[in-house]
């Protein structure tokens, strides 16, 4: 932020190395929403009620252990809602009674619950895949610079060294996606 105030960061897109509690604040103090793979390792959180069944991504079960969809945020009370996966049809297709309403069964969870599993984005929403799918580009631009063009075996000791032959890399890059691209236009 002091060094580029022109350029924000909305979303930050990480895999499950960086899923821990300290990450997650840093992002949510900085108005940064986080899109992190979570660590199978980590288990249930002791924070959310027994009464809520969830699977791994923190995503509430009905009674027929289907993943609930997101309805919204309450704003006024600060509640992620989740809504019977089969919605308005839940009388004609949902086999167990769980509810009398029409709708369907409705749980409400807090993302101060746990940070971690309820984010701004609810996660296994379309929304969060498209966001976080933009982070595969960026794993393959590093795999060509890390392991295509080796920056990693180059005995670079100096910032300076290093940030110049990453500029170089890049340049390489786009000329390679250039070439590419001409050569299937004349074919």
């Amino acid at each position: 932020e002091k060094h580029m105030p022109a350029v924000s960061t909305s979303n930050m897109c990480l895999d499950s190395a960086m899923d821990n509690y300290p990450t997650y604040r840093i992002l949510k103090n900085r108005g940064i929403r986080a899109f992190i793979d979570l660590n199978d390792k980590c288990g249930r959180p002791k924070t959310i009620p027994d009464t809520i069944t969830i699977d791994k991504d923190g995503t509430p079960l009905c009674q027929e252990k289907l993943r609930m969809k997101p309805n919204g945020y309450d704003k006024s009370s600060g509640y992620l809602m989740w809504r019977c996966p089969y919605g308005k049809d839940h009388c004609s297709k949902c086999k167990n009674s769980c509810t009398d309403s029409k709708y369907g069964r409705v749980v409400k969870t807090r993302p101060e619950w746990d940070i971690r599993l309820y984010t701004d984005v609810p996660r296994g929403t379309d929304a969060y895949k498209k966001i976080y799918n933009q982070r595969t580009a960026t794993e393959r631009i590093n795999n060509r610079i890390l392991n295509d063009y080796g920056l990693h075996r180059m005995f670079i000791h100096t910032k300076e060294h290093y940030s110049f032959m990453t500029t170089m890399i890049g340049i390489c890059i786009h000329l390679d996606a250039r070439y590419k691209q001409q050569v299937q236009a004349a074919a």
